[in-house]
């Protein structure tokens, strides 16, 4: 099983990378300039050309381990180019290293449609990879927020999907924003969900939506909200009315106390 994980992982860089090449061909139809080679050391050595591409300006901090001859890595940009070197088990990782880079700017690209009235969030999603942390004061969000184990509500019975249904339905919540910082090929995607009700209902192979796999953010043009699904099984849910919502719906035993809640019960 463990291999076949592994293999999709492979695959799905792969296709990353093809992808990206296609996207970011030149429009007169010559294809980027990347170079893939194995060095004498032995390892292998990647070269991207970014100099006519939208990230020609992209910087990034230099990622250098030197365990020994067998365990180092390299990777950094150098006029316009991202290079990376490493050992004989390193160019998967060299090219997820240069994903997580591109992602970065595109995230951050991307937020720029991101409700500002959350500005604590987008901070959290620039530095955290994605994630966000509400019970952090670095990242305490700008409106009240409330957090539920979302694994153990889908488990509890049919009402455990319900009660969601219930917290959008009386919030008046139907239309809304989907935003994944990193979707299953690892790349940044918005979503428009017509009703947020029925999507809640549909079903994949891996199940109901809100199925965390990864980390998933909902709002819409209100500002007023927002809803955060992590990979970790929670359900966060931020802003005034909709916090106090979900206090009413959803049972207590599935909420989440930080510190303060913690305080004012002792």
């Amino acid at each position: 099983m463990l291999g076949y994980v592994r293999e999709n992982i492979v695959e799905d860089l792969l296709r990353w990378l093809e992808k990206w090449h296609k996207d970011n061909a030149f429009d007169d139809g010559y294809a980027l300039n990347i170079r893939i080679s194995t060095l004498d050391n032995p390892g292998w050595s990647v070269d991207i050309d970014l100099a006519d591409t939208k990230y020609s300006r992209m910087t990034m901090g230099e990622i250098q381990i030197d365990n020994s001859d067998d365990d180092w890595i390299d990777c950094r940009i150098i006029n316009h180019h991202f290079r990376g070197s490493g050992d004989c088990l390193k160019l998967e990782k060299i090219l997820a290293i240069f994903r997580e880079e591109i992602n970065s700017v595109d995230i951050a690209n991307r937020l720029e449609q991101f409700p500002d009235a959350f500005r604590s969030v987008k901070k959290a999603i620039l530095s955290g990879n994605g994630y966000w942390y509400p019970f952090e004061t670095k990242y305490k969000p700008e409106k009240k927020t409330t957090v539920y184990n979302l694994d153990m509500l889908y488990k509890k019975d049919p009402q455990g999907i319900g009660s969601l249904k219930e917290v959008f339905s009386r919030a008046g919540i139907r239309q809304v924003k989907g935003f994944h910082p990193y979707d299953y090929a690892g790349q940044a995607t918005w979503i428009d969900i017509p009703d947020i009700i029925e999507y809640l209902y549909e079903e994949d192979e891996s199940g109901y939506n809100f199925n965390w796999i990864n980390e998933e953010y909902y709002y819409d043009t209100s500002e007023e909200w927002i809803v955060y699904v992590s990979h970790e099984g929670t359900i966060t849910f931020c802003g005034d009315k909709l916090m106090s919502i979900a206090e009413q719906v959803i049972p207590g035993e599935y909420r989440y106390l930080n510190k303060d809640d913690e305080d004012e019960r002792d």
